[in-house]
């Protein structure tokens, strides 16, 4: 099908140059000689996956390989909620069942990418207790730092459902999140995932988190590889096609929007400039994501 050419796609104004249903990407589909490949991105939120990896996810699914999104943290939640939930329900501008809402804008913005969601059942930090009752976050701060009690056991328990998942979908590469800006439930993600992939063989990389790494240019490289011990960040450099995808994903992500770029006038603009930031450190022209083969146990 032929995919109209496309001048500036605008997330501000909620337009789009064309619709989930019509997008293919760039990328050839599998011959006869050329074995689809199953993919499995694990995604700490309903949005992370696409923020870090949309484009390289559309350029997936445009040669024919099925890519599954699986949002650990996408549990359903209901009141009462903790004031930082509140705060952040408020923001988002979000009545009513909150979490319910941030997965149908997940089914929207991976229709672009023509990838197929899987909603985990565990909490978001946001609506977390620990043993004694008492919220995980108690501030708007969602560092691991910040939180006291050991939630091992969450760990343990996210890695074997991700470890069934494997199982069923069998994938040849799995991503997810480096956790770069240490939100709680990047952590977890990324070890639980470790922990799950073990001795499987499955190729393991991780995303460079979005938009957490924001750094000049010239510090990208650094902020990045003191988490990556000696395991190098290898940029992805998206076509046009491929960017029109994820810049229309994350546009069904309004809830989002303010929340995660404050006081910007065009989402598409800022999401630009972050990706040619990290292309020109470098050495690459135009957006691309950011990509590690291996984070080491302390790299948070």
């Amino acid at each position: 099908m032929r995919v109209p050419s496309i001048s500036a796609p605008s997330i501000a104004g909620g337009r789009r140059a064309i619709s989930p249903g019509t997008w293919r990407s760039a990328g050839p589909a599998p011959t006869g000689g050329q074995a689809v490949r199953p993919v499995l991105a694990v995604s700490p939120h309903l949005d992370d996956a696409v923020l870090s990896a949309g484009g390289r996810i559309a350029r997936m699914t445009g040669a024919g390989h099925p890519v599954t999104v699986f949002t650990l943290f996408a549990g359903l939640a209901s009141g009462p909620y903790s004031p930082v939930a509140r705060r952040f329900h408020e923001e988002w501008g979000i009545s009513g069942d909150p979490v319910s809402h941030r997965r149908e804008e997940d089914l929207r913005a991976l229709g672009w990418l023509g990838a197929q969601a899987v909603h985990g059942e565990f909490p978001d930090a946001i609506y977390r207790t620990d043993r004694t009752g008492r919220w995980i976050l108690d501030d708007r701060s969602c560092s691991a730092d910040r939180v006291a009690h050991d939630e091992a056991d969450l760990t343990t328990r996210a890695s074997e459902r991700i470890r069934a998942l494997i199982a069923d979908l069998r994938p040849s590469l799995i991503l997810t999140c480096a956790s770069v800006g240490k939100h709680v439930d990047h952590v977890l993600t990324r070890d639980a995932v470790r922990a799950a992939v073990g001795m499987t063989g499955v190729r393991l990389e991780f995303w460079a988190d979005l938009p957490y790494l924001e750094v000049p240019s010239q510090a990208l490289d650094e902020s990045l590889l003191s988490r990556a011990g000696e395991h190098a960040a290898v940029p992805f450099p998206l076509d046009a096609r491929e960017w029109l995808a994820k810049v229309s994903a994350v546009g069904e992500y309004t809830s989002q929007h303010a929340a995660l770029w404050p006081g910007a006038g065009s989402v598409a603009q800022v999401m630009r400039e972050q990706a040619e930031n990290i292309g020109s450190a470098y050495g690459q022209m135009g957006p691309c994501e950011l990509f590690l083969d291996d984070v080491a146990g302390d790299a948070e």
